[in-house]
């Protein structure tokens, strides 16, 4: 199996796996920043720093990765978007809570609208889910790409065979009719 082939197996599906893993990510994130306003509000509790590290996670999952094709280019923007208005509904809820503003900071983290964590994270798990459609879509275009390139080759390997019984068969023929 030559370096290339090697490359082109693992470096394939990559955009859409990390895109994949991001949306897990994203989603635990967000449960975890729901399970930190109910139950544990300290600063360095352990939902604050689960948090943090999923979206460090989210940081690298995202960051363009020197892979992004021209095409989805404009849809990775979006995503990032996405998640920077969901980052900043994050910081508005603790800053709320931080200060004493309980009732705002519910709103933030459970009504539905622009500027609230419901909404601006479902916009940005769709612009996810939209980018990772996207990448498949362009690996099944280029899939079938590579196959219709590849449609003749099957009948080398029997042209080949084929020429060599001939050439074979050639050759023999004068050691058979040494036997008459």
């Amino acid at each position: 199996m030559s370096a290339t082939y090697r490359g082109a197996a693992r470096d394939g599906l990559r955009p859409w796996a990390r895109l994949a893993e991001a949306r897990a990510v994203a989603a635990e994130a967000a449960a975890t920043e729901g399970r930190w306003f109910v139950y544990d509000t300290r600063p360095g509790s352990a939902a604050v720093s689960r948090f943090e590290g999923l979206t460090a996670r989210l940081d690298t999952l995202l960051a363009p990765d020197g892979y992004s094709y021209a095409p989805g280019r404009a849809a990775h923007r979006a995503v990032r978007d996405g998640y920077a208005r969901f980052r900043d509904d994050d910081r508005r809820m603790r800053e709320e809570q931080a200060t004493g503003r309980t009732d705002a900071a519910v709103l933030t983290l459970t009504e539905l609208g622009r500027g609230r964590l419901p909404f601006d994270f479902w916009e940005f798990a769709g612009a996810l889910d939209a980018l990772s459609a996207r990448h498949l879509e362009v690996l099944e275009e280029r899939t079938a790409s590579a196959r219709d390139r590849l449609a003749g080759w099957p009948a080398v390997p029997a042209g080949v065979l084929a020429g060599a019984a001939l050439l074979v068969g050639a050759g023999l023929r004068p050691r058979f009719a040494e036997y008459r």
